[in-house]
């Protein structure tokens, strides 16, 4: 089966659910795409049950209620999805479950957040996604009743021992309508991280697959409460791309425009696609004003894409000016006209960004993180990441870690 159609498969999947998705050949994962990714990824925990299960589907049931669905494909291929929103609220379970994926306390609000983002899947939704998925691509069918389900918690396991799989997967609509309402709080916070560090295409992703959310009522009138909801959302849009470095007078005076455009609408559809609009304008031109570039520097944004989709490769200058169809020379010499700096020196501050990223919310070692990101070598990395820091690694992760 080709890997490049099951990797698509995954990320449609993902998109479609606002689950993460991973893609494993036999105990290896080879792809995974999340909305919301987590470091680290919760499935760790129940990583080895699925890769030991001999059952060609199943489903995972947590002790917070979770749900993570599994299906074998052909060619020792598994697909994982999940997990679903948290059905049983219980500080201790939730507790226990940070002390196992060892979550440092000073994320453990940001992390709880995220799971409280997990959209609300239903046990039979996944088990009939899991049929579908293998039927579709395997040589043999799977029926829904053929899809195996475990339970991790002592207190639910009557349930899905006495009954059918099919009764055992339903839930009550009433649970699932309340598991919709995520909390908007910790929505509006990534959001508006993406807009202050300009992070444009990140958060195209995560528009594209953006999961229901209930606004607080600010109106009685629903197109009132829509303009009001777009007003705030171009307020603080505003307020974090000035944090990022965007020209205070430009930041309000391109708000003070949206909220007028927001005032002349009178329709619902095109108020929710105005609010995309000025969030990724925010965002873009809060990456323009990082790197010099004005809203003509199209050059920038095909750079910018290009490393931000090749990051943790080897990226030659080379390649990207034979796939822009363009000489190595001109390359280099528009893009340094327009940013000010060389493309090697942008290419190597977004690894370094990356680095740091990972240095902070992961525990992956030196030379791991140096590999992930394509250096030379463990050495190389760390003089690169001290030209730009000014420290070395492992003082930048204990700085972080004393924080």
């Amino acid at each position: 089966m080709n890997l490049n159609k099951l990797e698509y498969l995954s990320k449609a999947l993902a998109k479609s659910t606002s689950a993460s998705v991973r893609l494993y050949q036999k105990e290896n994962q080879v792809y995974y795409y999340s909305v919301y990714p987590m470091n680290p990824d919760p499935f760790l925990l129940y990583e080895k049950d699925m890769l030991q299960s001999e059952q060609t589907a199943g489903i995972i049931t947590t002790d917070l209620f979770q749900f993570y669905g599994y299906v074998s494909l052909d060619g020792d291929y598994r697909l994982v999805i999940g997990p679903s929103s948290i059905l049983v609220k219980d500080k201790n379970k939730l507790d226990n479950l940070l002390f196992l994926l060892d979550v440092k306390e000073k994320y453990q609000e940001e992390y709880i957040g995220k799971l409280e983002c997990a959209p609300s899947i239903s046990a039979e939704r996944i088990g009939w996604l899991l049929s579908f998925i293998a039927s579709t691509l395997n040589k043999d069918p799977l029926f829904v009743e053929d899809v195996f389900v475990q339970t991790n918690s002592e207190n639910h396991q009557h349930e899905f021992m006495n009954s059918s799989v099919q009764n055992t997967l339903t839930f009550s609509d009433e649970k699932e309508s309340s598991a919709l309402v995520v909390d908007n709080y910790q929505n509006e916070k990534m959001l508006l991280f993406y807009v202050k560090n300009g992070q444009y295409e990140t958060l195209k992703e995560l528009l594209s697959a953006y999961p229901k959310i209930k606004a607080g009522t600010m109106a009685n009138d629903t197109l009132r409460q829509l303009k009001n909801m777009g007003i705030c959302c171009t307020t603080g849009a505003s307020r974090a791309s000035i944090e990022g470095g965007l020209n205070v007078q430009t930041a309000l005076h391109l708000s003070d425009l949206y909220i007028q455009k927001f005032e002349m609408l009178r329709d619902s559809a095109l108020i929710y696609q105005l609010i995309r609009q000025m969030l990724l304008d925010f965002t873009e031109r809060t990456n323009q004003a990082k790197y010099n570039c004005n809203n003509s520097s199209k050059l920038f944004i095909r750079c910018a894409n290009y490393v931000s989709e090749n990051l943790f490769s080897n990226i030659k200058v080379e390649e990207m000016a034979a796939e822009f169809g363009m000489s190595r020379s001109r390359l280099c010499n528009q893009f340094h006209e327009r940013t000010g700096v060389t493309l090697t020196q942008y290419i190597l501050q977004q690894k370094i960004l990356e680095s740091q990223r990972l240095l902070q919310f992961t525990n992956k070692s030196i030379s791991e993180i140096a590999l992930h990101l394509a250096f030379s070598s463990q050495s190389h990395f760390q003089t690169v990441f001290k030209k730009y820091t000014d420290i070395t690694p492992n003082r930048f992760r204990d700085a972080k870690s004393d924080l």
